[in-house]
């Protein structure tokens, strides 16, 4: 139910596609009987997507490092 006061962490949760109990393990949740801010909830998803993106070009310039540094050393081994 979003009402005025907010939604309920189960309402939250479900929004997030997390689990309550999850819900209930993120800093600052405030406890169970608390009412989630729906401009709250959108501000922690943009932060989350954005940590996401980060996370997955972080990996990608990993993965591409390591085909390199790969490429690199056949290529260094094939020369001798």
């Amino acid at each position: 139910m979003n009402g005025p006061s907010g939604l309920t962490p189960n309402e939250a949760a479900d929004q997030l596609g997390m689990s309550r109990t999850h819900l209930y393990e993120l800093p600052d949740s405030g406890g169970r009987d608390r009412r989630i801010r729906m401009c709250d909830l959108a501000a922690f998803e943009v932060q989350r997507d954005g940590d996401r993106c980060e996370l997955a070009e972080r990996f990608t310039r990993q993965s591409k490092t390591t085909v390199g540094a790969i490429d690199e050393v056949v290529v260094s081994a094939a020369s001798t």
